[in-house]
């Protein structure tokens, strides 16, 4: 959120919520704040430094929510918890993937953020990708809208299904499709490294009445529009929807070493934080799941592929709207 959209904030929760409006406020502002504070405080750790063979990247989710259902599944062998070193996707990404083209240019990438920390333009003028023999070991399979400022050549094999077009019906990606392209990739080939990088449990939360498409749930918690019980059975539910999908990728592909992570949590009242914004150093946003299991191609399911083209920019919009960016 920009300087020009918080003032237009202020004016619309104040029209809305009086004087109480104001706390909401502050509360944006400090994460604001922290945002752009925290571009410079890179605490966590890098999830190359870790030993894996496939990475499963559950997008947004907490620690603790992981917890909570972790005993459903006996594919899950052990589960703890990891610092992430970043508090959002398109941190993540670059921080994996990408870097400064100078010191200088992260200054001027810095400077170009302070007025909107969700530009994403910065990254194509001051940042490259990342020279590290491990990015060229991967194969990365990911839903992720913003992985679309990523080089293709960069990686082994770059599945960018986020910016694929989809069916004119879905604003969100179903597991099913990372969980396909992620079984022909580890069966035609083997990569140093693979990521598989699901949506879910992000918002939106899927439900009796389908998708729940109505602005930001960590947003509606904070000014009261949204019981917090109910967004966390919900969220729970899309965790549930992601991890049934991730039973069966394990049960179709070989993999020695397989961890299920996440590239960042959601805050949901702690520091005065909702969501997730980047570079907020905030534990609850970035301390996520750290779960380990092995995966053997049993053959018991035959992924459906499709050949994909590049979704147009009306169609990336609706999904960031969807997502709750927009």
């Amino acid at each position: 959120m920009g300087i020009q959209d918080w003032v237009g904030q202020i004016r619309q929760d104040y029209a809305r919520y009086g004087l109480r409006g104001f706390k909401f406020n502050i509360q944006d502002l400090f994460q604001g704040i922290l945002s752009r504070g925290g571009f410079w405080i890179n605490y966590g750790t890098d999830y190359y430094s870790r030993e894996w063979d496939l990475l499963v990247v559950l997008d947004a989710c907490r620690w603790d929510l992981f917890e909570e259902v972790a005993d459903e599944y006996d594919f899950i062998e052990s589960s703890g918890t990891f610092m992430s070193n970043a508090s959002h996707s398109r941190e993540w990404l670059h921080k994996h993937f990408m870097e400064p083209k100078s010191t200088k240019d992260k200054v001027k990438a810095w400077t170009e953020l302070l007025p909107n920390v969700d530009n994403m333009d910065i990254f194509e003028e001051h940042y490259t990708m990342s020279n590290r023999p491990e990015v060229a070991e991967t194969a990365y399979i990911t839903w992720n809208v913003f992985a679309r400022m990523l080089e293709d050549d960069a990686f082994c094999e770059y599945i960018p299904v986020g910016k694929a077009k989809w069916d004119d019906s879905d604003v969100i990606l179903n597991p099913r499709t990372i969980t396909d392209e992620t079984i022909r990739v580890m069966r035609e080939s083997e990569p140093e490294y693979i990521i598989a990088h699901y949506m879910q449990p992000h918002t939106p939360f899927r439900g009796s009445d389908g998708l729940d498409l109505d602005g930001s749930v960590w947003e509606r918690i904070q000014r009261g529009e949204k019981q917090y019980d109910e967004a966390w059975l919900e969220y729970k539910d899309n965790l549930r929807w992601v991890l049934d999908d991730v039973e069966l990728l394990l049960e179709n592909v070989d993999a020695e070493k397989v961890v299920i992570t996440a590239d960042h949590g959601n805050a949901i009242g702690e520091w005065g934080c909702y969501g997730h914004r980047p570079y907020v150093p905030n534990p609850a946003v970035k301390r996520v799941p750290w779960a380990t299991a092995t995966a053997t191609d049993e053959e018991t399911y035959e992924p459906k592929l499709e050949e994909w083209e590049d979704a147009d920019e009306s169609e990336i919009q609706d999904r960031l709207e969807a997502l709750g960016y927009a």
